[in-house]
């Protein structure tokens, strides 16, 4: 049993590693640019090591967004759990996105640039773990929403209208720091801004 149990960590932590490499492989030449040998090379394994561990170039990258959907949830599950008003937890949830993406550089800017491009592919199963993602996000803001309506902290909207703007919101603000390569400053430093524009509105 104890030799099990250390082969499934060593077979973990292998898995891990390649997930690694193809992140960096990936955000440099994009998911049709990358080859099989590109992320073996980078992660020192032969390609038949590598087979091992994954079938395909697309098993790997199914892998990678198993890994963002797990430390997602792990965010979004704390900001459920925040005790104060349900505005304390959209900043919350705000604030975990911005830590995540500026300590997951490399991942976030594989889902934002590729992401388009494989919900249109023909490969089902990878399609559907990325809507997944999407919609889990969705579903938590759309419950604080719920929540601040009741608590009449919130107006009376469409609560699952109202998760996608906001949402929208943090992924543009995302986009945007991508594309300035952060020259804004710290992501965290736009959670107040989005929560003044999502909240108020722009109208005097």
């Amino acid at each position: 049993m104890n030799e099990l149990s250390r082969k499934e960590r060593e077979r973990a932590f292998r898995r891990h590693e390649i997930l690694e490499a193809a992140m960096r492989v990936f955000a440099k030449k994009g998911f049709e640019g990358t080859t099989v040998d590109d992320i073996a090379a980078e992660a020192e394994f032969s390609k038949g090591a590598l087979y091992f561990y994954f079938k395909n170039k697309e098993e790997i990258f199914l892998g990678i967004v198993r890994m963002a959907l797990e430390q997602e949830k792990d965010f979004l599950a704390e900001a459920l759990e925040e005790k104060g008003s349900n505005i304390d937890k959209l900043s919350k949830i705000a604030q975990g996105y911005f830590d995540y993406v500026e300590k997951n550089g490399n991942l976030i800017r594989i889902l934002h640039s590729e992401s388009q491009k494989l919900y249109a592919s023909s490969k089902e199963k990878l399609k559907k773990t990325l809507i997944a993602n999407r919609r889990l996000a969705i579903k938590g803001v759309a419950k604080i929403l719920k929540e601040g309506i009741k608590a009449n902290e919130i107006r009376e909207i469409d609560p699952e209208m109202g998760a996608v703007i906001f949402q929208g919101m943090i992924n543009s603000v995302i986009f945007n720091w991508f594309q300035e390569k952060g020259k804004g400053g710290p992501l965290s430093e736009q959670v107040a801004p989005i929560l003044d524009f999502f909240l108020k509105g722009i109208a005097k």
